[in-house]
Parts: structure tokens; sequence; C-alpha cells
């Protein structure tokens, strides 16, 4: 049944289907990145038809990049310092974000995502705090960080691998 069928006398009979049990509840691993070295190493281990050793260190070098990047501007020693934008909460994002790009690969296959795609989140993750000095646009200017650092690795990231990126 569909939600357009589901008003007036179908409402009643939407409490009558029967909904089919979860047969398996996947669970993954949380993943905890506590430096950057521990994300290059996951890097690594992401393989896939479409991605390439150069692919992987372009993603290491922008990850690293962000990150410290981040540090020095949010960190405890940073410039504007701000405890909840810093490294640890950016490796966190990261984590979360493999995470959820693992489960969503498990769960919805019919999506189809690529190590590629998983690649370019790992990328948006790192730089999703990089500007947090204009409170109402951050996440645009984040973007477009991201976005300047990707163009100058032109012959790595294509141009709608740069402007997915800048979206996320």
């Amino acid at each position: 049944m569909y939600m357009s069928e589901i008003s007036g006398e179908n409402l009643e009979s939407v409490a009558d289907v029967e909904v089919a049990p979860v047969q398996d509840i996947v669970t993954l691993p949380e993943r905890v990145f506590a430096s950057v070295h521990d994300v290059a190493d996951y890097i690594d281990t992401i393989e896939g038809p479409e991605v390439t050793p150069e692919l992987k260190e372009a993603v290491k070098t922008l990850v690293t990049e962000a990150i410290t990047m981040i540090e020095e501007k949010y960190g405890k020693n940073g410039t504007g310092a701000k405890p909840f934008h810093d490294r640890d909460h950016t490796l966190q994002v990261i984590g979360d974000t493999v995470r959820t790009f693992e489960t969503i690969a498990v769960v919805m296959p019919h999506i189809r995502l690529t190590d590629t795609d998983m690649l370019l989140a790992i990328v948006a993750a790192a730089f999703h705090d990089s500007e947090q000095e204009q409170s109402t646009v951050n996440e645009i200017q984040s973007g477009i960080i991201a976005e300047q650092a990707m163009i100058i690795m032109h012959d790595i990231f294509s141009h709608d691998d740069i402007h997915s990126v800048k979206a996320m």
C-alpha cells in the first residue's frame, strides 16, 4: 500500500497490515580514529576498481591538511580555540561518516555506493569544520575551502568529485 492510498477508509486498514520482522540486524563496528595516521591506515584498506594509489594518497593529503588547519585555527592552542570544533571532533566525524557509509552500503545495497564515494565522504568530513568564524555560513565556507584544496589536485579529482564534496 502506498502512502497516497492511505486515507479515509484505507486508514483503518493500515493497522491490520502485517509487517515482516527484521531478519538480520546489521551491527557494524564503531570506527574510532585517534589520529590522522589511523585515518590514513583505514584509507589504505579501501580497495575498488576505481581506487588508485594516487587517489588514496590525495585523500590522505587532504585529510592531513584539513585536520592541521582545523587544529591550528580552533584547537587548544589555536588562534580561535573552539573546543568542540577541533582535531578530536573532526576525527570523530570522520569515524561516524565511515560507519554511516558502511551501514548504508550493507543495508541499502541498491544505492550502489562506490569506494570512491567513501573517499570523497571522508574528505568532506575532514573539511566540515574548516571554517567556524562565520556562524551563519560556516558550512558553505567549509565546502569552499575543501573545493579549493581539491582543485589543486585537478588531475586526481573530477569536477563532479569536487562539486560533490563541496555540497556535502
